[in-house]
């Protein structure tokens, strides 16, 4: 006898159905236990959430916020810009300094935020990161509708490229590097040379020591930029919001460090940044020495 869906015993059918809608209850049950969660600000002394609004009202008092970001992570990028948004609510007298653009295009930075010239143009000469116009044309563009000034902080990438290489550095170059070049054999070296070796870098201590004179000259020009823009509005108190990466600032060393060397009253904040998959199991503990805050922010979503 050939069996047919048509004969099926009722009972059986009753009980396929209702172990199909189990199983998709269950689907869904998992599917919300795994749903991202939202970027958060977490305060590292105490383990408690703050707001944007919070955290604007604490860095408006300060000389410097930094914002130690992950570089590629949406999450830490948009509570960069609200944060930016919030100061500027509140009437904060703020600058933004970036990492992400160098000394040597300062001009062409004032040009754009003065509407003198095209953001095509902009683009052009400025010489922006690949992910400029995903994760950092929103803090530039608050600037410029709001006249906030931005410093193009960091030393052009070639002269930090010819001190990781042990080359000589033309001094006609020399207005667009700090000053002076502190690369002590510290905490910061120590940290420095253990990312070197996560990260398959040489073991020849030597060439380690230039790829760190390099790393700190990053530091010390984008230190001496900040500082010297605190120096000439000290009649003023502003806060300069400095987006960089977070090795930069993390547990107050190297920029921090250094715009200390540079103005020891300066009263800094420092943001760091930290990506979970599951925020029930953060513990902000391990990380309560890194900075004074941290944007805990979840994996970037797939792209489609």
């Amino acid at each position: 006898m050939i069996w047919r869906p048509a004969t099926m015993n009722r009972r059986l059918q009753i009980s396929l159905v209702l172990a199909l809608v189990s199983l998709l209850l269950a689907n869904c049950s998992v599917a919300q236990e795994t749903t991202t969660f939202a970027p958060k600000i977490v305060a590292t002394k105490t383990g408690q959430d703050i707001s944007v609004e919070q955290l604007a009202e604490i860095v408006a008092k300060d000389d410097v916020v930094f914002l130690g970001e992950e570089h590629d992570s949406d999450g830490a990028h948009q509570l960069q810009a609200d944060l930016v948004r919030e100061l500027i609510l509140k009437g904060a007298n703020i600058a933004i300094s970036l990492e992400m653009f160098e000394r040597d295009v300062q001009g062409i930075l004032n040009e754009y935020l003065a509407g003198r010239i095209s953001e095509e143009e902009f683009l052009y000469a400025s010489r922006p990161w690949n992910n400029y116009a995903e994760h950092y044309r929103e803090v530039i563009e608050l600037a410029r509708e709001h006249r906030i000034p931005v410093i193009a902080a960091n030393v052009p990438r070639e002269l930090a490229s010819a001190i990781a290489k042990g080359q000589v550095i033309d001094q006609s170059q020399s207005a667009f590097r700090s000053r002076e070049l502190n690369a002590p054999s510290d905490l910061y070296w120590e940290k420095f040379a253990e990312i070197m070796k996560g990260h398959g870098g040489s073991d020849n201590e030597a060439s380690n020591r230039r790829m760190y004179e390099s790393q700190c000259l990053k530091d010390d020009t984008m230190a001496e930029s900040i500082a010297d823009f605190l120096a000439a509005h000290r009649h003023r108190h502003v806060t300069v919001v400095h987006l960089c990466g977070k090795f930069h600032s993390d547990f107050g060393l190297g920029t921090a460090a250094r715009v200390a060397l540079r103005n020891g009253l300066a009263r800094m904040t420092i943001v760091s940044t930290e990506r979970t998959e599951d925020i029930e199991k953060f513990d902000v503990r391990k990380h309560r020495t890194r900075g004074h805050y941290l944007f805990v922010v979840p994996p970037n979503a797939a792209k489609e």
